[in-house]
């Protein structure tokens, strides 16, 4: 990162987030992020039209290219803006916008590369929006990716996590779906990237380092 205030870009993948992305926007801090990007994955709703009117920087995929495409290109069109600090806020309002200063705290400082948010300690996901079988999935591929790597981390496949601009390079892998998630797990670990938690980051977090 710069030796500057670091640039902060929050992306956000959205997929018929109509309802729920100018909350999302309303309650981010805005003292504490530079740019926002929002990238609609060929959604049949207003979604862009929000996005347009809030004044975000707007991408629009021609066609529904699934989430992983959708990450890809908020990532890379943070870098080109020139983020040192990169935050994916999902804009379905499943995490709390303003916990964002602690998220990027720890980078901040200059003790993680990587931060992840966590519906799942301490808070109740599923009260909160999250579909029985997502919650399933998550616990299952959570202790299977701790058990490999070596961690105890409370979730992996969360929607709400920052890299610095190091971080983010050594984890971006150039395929598109989803499932290559845990690669980009493995490239973090392997090259011993320092992560920390944060804690029920939809009711408000204490950051705790793993």
């Amino acid at each position: 990162m710069s030796l500057t205030k670091p640039k902060v870009v929050v992306v956000m993948p959205a997929y018929n987030a109509a309802e729920t992305l100018r909350m999302t926007y309303a309650e981010l801090p805005h003292d504490a992020v530079d740019l926002v990007i929002v990238v609609d994955d060929g959604s049949s709703d207003h979604t862009a039209a929000i996005a347009r009117e809030l004044g975000l920087e707007l991408f629009v995929h021609n066609r529904n290219y699934g989430y992983g495409a959708n990450q890809k290109t908020c990532y890379r069109e943070a870098l080109r803006a020139g983020a040192d600090i990169i935050v994916m806020v999902h804009p379905d309002y499943q995490y709390d916008p303003t916990l964002l200063p602690d998220v990027i705290r720890p980078i901040q400082e200059g003790k993680a590369e990587v931060v992840l948010g966590s519906r799942l300690l301490g808070g109740h996901p599923m009260a909160s929006g999250m579909p029985w079988w997502k919650f399933a999935a998550n616990r299952f591929l959570t202790k299977l990716e701790n058990a490999i790597f070596g961690l105890s981390l409370a979730e992996y496949h969360t929607g709400y996590r920052a890299f610095s601009s190091v971080g983010f390079f050594v984890m971006f892998a150039s395929v598109a779906r989803f499932y290559v998630m845990a690669h980009h797990h493995a490239n973090l670990v392997a090259s011993e990237a320092r992560f920390f938690q944060i804690l029920d980051c939809t009711l408000g977090a204490a950051a705790i380092e793993k």
